[in-house]
């Protein structure tokens, strides 16, 4: 049960951070290097202390949003499960990611967004709504404006390692590469 709920939370950190649904029909060993790196990344959040992942969602980084709502969409210890409170940090990230116009992460959002509302009703959506507002006029001013996309940009505090290997340093391998 403990690695179903591991499994189903990973899936949602991963669907929420970058949409990774097509990844699931993918055969194993056919993944892309860029799949590869972002359920890396999915995971590497995964591993962030529950209080690392709310610091950094407050002050507006668009991945830790996301990997809160996906904590609360499964209650994930230390939460309670809260479709409401999902669905809130997901808008949150949207409202963020509508102020990038980066159409294929809006596309991707727009999907969780819908996937988190067919599960509720009218009444959660219009109070996860409230929150979602609620948290923008808590945390917004502390937000960088544009979101942060750029991982170099990223506070120290909020970066990530996998593999020993800071998430920027990564990314840029994997540019390498793919320019090779």
């Amino acid at each position: 049960m403990k690695m179903k709920r591991l499994l189903m939370l990973l899936l949602s950190v991963a669907t929420l951070c970058y949409s990774l649904s097509a990844t699931a029909t993918i055969p194993a060993g056919k993944i892309s290097a860029s799949e590869k790196i972002k359920l890396e990344y999915a995971m590497a959040l995964l591993a962030q202390p529950f209080d690392k992942i709310q610091r950094c969602a407050q002050i507006g980084i668009i991945g830790y949003q996301n990997a809160l709502s996906a904590y609360y969409l499964v209650g994930h210890s230390p939460v309670n499960k809260s479709p409401v409170l999902a669905y809130a940090w997901a808008l949150v990230a949207n409202h963020q990611l509508e102020e990038t116009k980066n159409p294929i992460l809006l596309k991707g959002q727009k999907r969780t967004l819908h996937f988190l509302a067919a599960n509720m009703n009218m009444q959660q959506i219009m109070r996860a709504k409230q929150y979602a507002q609620q948290f923008t006029a808590d945390y917004g001013q502390k937000w960088p404006h544009p979101p942060l996309l750029d991982a170099k940009k990223i506070p120290t505090q909020c970066q990530l390692v996998i593999h020993g290997v800071k998430l920027t340093e990564l990314l840029h391998q994997q540019q390498q590469k793919l320019q090779q």
